[in-house]
């Protein structure tokens, strides 16, 4: 029997937006891409993760393999939201799948997983799950953008300080430890030396 692979569309809170199925070997399904979800894929049989899940940029489309065959075609993805494509490792702990064209999602994966495998014996994430991958994946993003923001800076100005540093003409000598006493009265208005 030929692989089928459900695809649970959820909002963060855990709502389900749309369910559908996908049959190995079949035209690949076309659904229109949604705004403030993400993408879960549990393969029917084991009621994991698949193992092998990507997504490659095509226009503005996202055409997701599963098990290298094209088996899902997301119109407007990277124009209408960009969720997450997850499926659950044997752990139960959630795995972003890669997509070229959206770095944040292979760093994101990259962070919560050492390998590329997704099993598990659930079927669907918590809601909390949820929040914490968009948020790893908002924070990964927001760091690409200071990094490259930071690195652009840099190469616009060089590497030379501006104005340039100039060497002190009478510098101090150290101040090496010791004890000062004074000795005698003090008076208002003048001046003690040691």
């Amino acid at each position: 029997m030929a692989q089928q692979v459900n695809l649970v569309i959820k909002e963060i809170s855990g709502r389900v937006v749309g369910e559908y199925t996908i049959n190995a070997g079949s035209a690949p399904l076309q659904i229109e891409a949604v705004n403030n979800v993400y993408y879960e894929f549990i393969d029917t049989a084991s009621g994991r993760g698949p193992a092998v899940v990507s997504g490659t940029r095509n226009g503005d489309d996202l055409v997701v393999s599963i098990d290298n065959n094209n088996s899902l075609i997301i119109k407007d993805y990277f124009t209408n939201g960009q969720g997450a494509l997850v499926g659950m490792r044997g752990d139960g702990s959630p795995y972003i799948y890669p997509t070229i064209e959206a770095i944040e999602h292979t760093l994101a994966s990259e962070i919560g997983s050492a390998t590329g495998a997704a099993t598990t014996n659930s079927s669907s994430l918590s809601p909390a799950a949820v929040a914490g991958i968009i948020g790893g994946v908002a924070l990964t993003a927001g760091g690409i953008a200071i990094a490259k923001h930071n690195h652009d800076k840099h190469h616009h100005h060089g590497n030379n300080p501006n104005p340039q540093p100039q060497p002190n003409p009478n510098p101090q000598p150290n101040n090496n430890k010791g004890t000062i006493t004074v000795s005698g009265e003090a008076k208002v208005g003048s001046t003690l030396t040691a």
